[in-house]
């Protein structure tokens, strides 16, 4: 079940389709702990866009000699992309 922050968001169980974006994107980031965020992730983006960004974290890690964290480059790659969203609404 996934419970929002804000106090005016009802509460709501997640469809199957959001519990795998959630699994796959804890898998690929190395952090199926931090479900809370990836659902937040999920719910804000939807599930395809959200796991197409954690597939990129993960090329892009695997990809350099220097160590990335993936947590906060997801973290970072989500927020661009509702702040994207936003503006693309708003015009």
């Amino acid at each position: 079940t996934y419970i929002p922050d804000e106090p005016d968001v009802q509460a709501s169980t997640l469809t199957e389709t959001e519990l795998a974006a959630v699994a796959e994107i804890g898998r690929l980031l190395g952090e199926p702990a931090n479900s809370g965020y990836h659902t937040f992730a999920v719910r804000a983006l939807g599930a395809n866009a959200a796991c197409r960004i954690a597939r990129q974290v993960a090329a892009q890690a695997a990809g350099h000699a220097k160590p990335t964290h993936r947590g906060k480059l997801f973290s970072y790659l989500v927020g661009k992309e509702r702040e994207r969203s936003a503006r693309l609404r708003a015009a």
